[in-house]
């Protein structure tokens, strides 16, 4: 059912409709890859866009969450790198993972080639 269209929209639509902040978060951002992947860009776009603003929260976890949501777009759309790093730079500094999740998405965009250092 997931690849028939009209029945994937209507699941996404029921699993988004949750209301844990952080699991709907994810869900809508996981909904926007699906459409992208499907063809449906702009409303991809759209969606992780619903599920980045629909977190309004603001703790480590959240920047965590938006940060992986625009991650993942950045795997479709390059220009998501800079969102993604804008939420983990968030993170507190003395939390750990301030640091790991940081770097880790400076190296994917690095390895995306759109660096703006250019570095390999």
């Amino acid at each position: 059912m997931l690849n028939d269209p009209w029945w994937a929209d209507k699941y996404w639509e029921k699993a988004a409709g949750i209301k844990e902040p952080y699991f709907r978060a994810m869900t809508v951002g996981f909904w926007g890859l699906a459409l992208w992947d499907r063809g449906e860009r702009k409303r991809g776009k759209l969606k992780a866009e619903e599920a980045v603003r629909g977190l309004t929260v603001k703790s480590t976890e959240a920047y965590i969450v938006r940060g992986d949501i625009c991650l993942q777009m950045a795997t479709r759309d390059p220009e998501w790198f800079a969102r993604a790093i804008d939420e983990y730079i968030k993170i507190p500094a003395d939390d750990d993972r301030h640091r790991i999740y940081l770097a880790a998405a400076e190296q994917a965009e690095r390895e995306s080639g759109r660096s703006e250092a250019g570095a390999p």
